[in-house]
């Protein structure tokens, strides 16, 4: 017997297909081969995914690069897709990468160092 088909929510996500495989897709128009075969194949349910922003946001600078720009839809830029395959999360934006960010818990993460 066949399952149905879980609706695709209308907000921007990234769904991780398999390892090192990510379709973005944001819930409008045809739903893309790779995640309409991947649902197909999974009883029809959807693969995990990372959320996107809801707004526009900046990433952190990546790998020496300047900081990525996202409008808040349509493609991710490259550099924040190739971070996503290396680390498997989105980098940061541009309010929590301070040069120094993290530092105040560092003390009480390892006391006596």
């Amino acid at each position: 017997m066949a399952k149905t088909k879980q609706a695709i929510p209308k907000e921007e996500r990234l769904y991780c297909l398999r390892w090192n495989s990510y379709v973005q897709y944001d819930g409008n128009g045809a739903v893309p081969e790779a995640l309409d075969r991947y649902i197909d194949e999974h009883d029809g349910n959807l693969p995990p995914y990372i959320p996107l922003p809801r707004k526009p946001v900046e990433f952190c600078p990546i790998a020496g690069a300047r900081t990525a720009s996202w409008p808040g839809s349509g493609p991710l830029p490259a550099s924040v897709l190739q971070y996503v395959l290396e680390h498997g999360a989105l980098p940061r934006n541009t309010s929590d990468c301070s040069p120094d960010y993290g530092d105040e818990d560092e003390e009480d993460d390892y006391p006596g160092a």
